[in-house]
């Protein structure tokens, strides 16, 4: 269902988009991946800061396919400091892949 939010939000309707993207969380709030469409999704509608809460929570759930929607949010967001920070992680052990996401050509 999440995916469907995305698909809405790509086609301009936002609205619909952000309905669905909170009926799939609360139908499947320890889904790691409804919570990594949620936040492609609210990226898509402009909605940085729950893009940015969405991925959080996706780390919290211990996925990490969340993390290029953070790292574009926080660019859109002109935190350039923390997206750098967000895509190039210190720990680059195997586990956790080092981040280039929006910040590579």
């Amino acid at each position: 269902m999440a995916s469907v939010a995305n698909f809405q939000a790509l086609m301009g309707r936002s609205a619909e988009a952000t309905t669905t993207i909170r009926r799939a969380l609360a139908l499947n709030p320890l889904s790691p991946g409804a919570w990594a469409n949620s936040a492609a999704a609210f990226l898509y509608i402009g909605l940085y800061e729950e893009t940015i809460k969405a991925a959080d929570h996706v780390a919290s759930l211990g996925g990490s396919a969340g993390e290029e929607s953070r790292c574009q949010a926080l660019l859109a967001l002109g935190r350039n400091e923390a997206a750098l920070a967000a895509c190039h992680p210190a720990d680059t052990a195997p586990s956790k892949p080092p981040w280039r996401c929006c910040l590579t050509s």
